[in-house]
């Protein structure tokens, strides 16, 4: 990773992840780490794309999900961590829940990613 990569990183973790954390606290009322698969990331413009596509997609599947009482309660309980990774070669992205973490792997600044349906499909899905 470049010091180009580096300061938009810095940049991502001040300003919109922490943001981004605090929205997910308001909803679900715990506090879910998310963390961005750093290697998978080549360049500051994939790290651009998830921070504003993934990142917004990720507090719509939330806000679906945790609609009611119900929603928060499962959520609560259940979700443990957020995961994004970067795919290169415009694989398929999808989005998964397995053993408490919500994963996001997608193609970043370019390519197609998984989105609020992706990610609150995997949610109800296990919850």
């Amino acid at each position: 990773m470049g010091l180009e990569e580096k300061r938009k990183l810095k940049e991502i973790q001040e300003g919109k992840l922490k943001e981004t954390l605090e929205k997910i606290k308001s909803l679900v009322g715990v506090d879910i780490p998310i963390e961005l698969d750093v290697a998978s990331f080549p360049t500051a413009s994939t790290l651009d794309s998830v921070q504003y596509s993934g990142f917004s997609s990720l507090v719509q599947a939330i806000e679906e999900v945790a609609k009611d009482d119900l929603g928060k309660e499962a959520l609560k309980e259940s979700l443990k961590k957020i995961v994004f990774k970067n795919l290169p070669n415009n694989e398929s992205s999808k989005a998964t829940f397995e053993g408490g973490v919500l994963t996001n792997e997608s193609t970043w600044g370019g390519g197609s990613y998984a989105g609020y349906g992706d990610m609150s499909s995997a949610l109800t899905a296990k919850l």
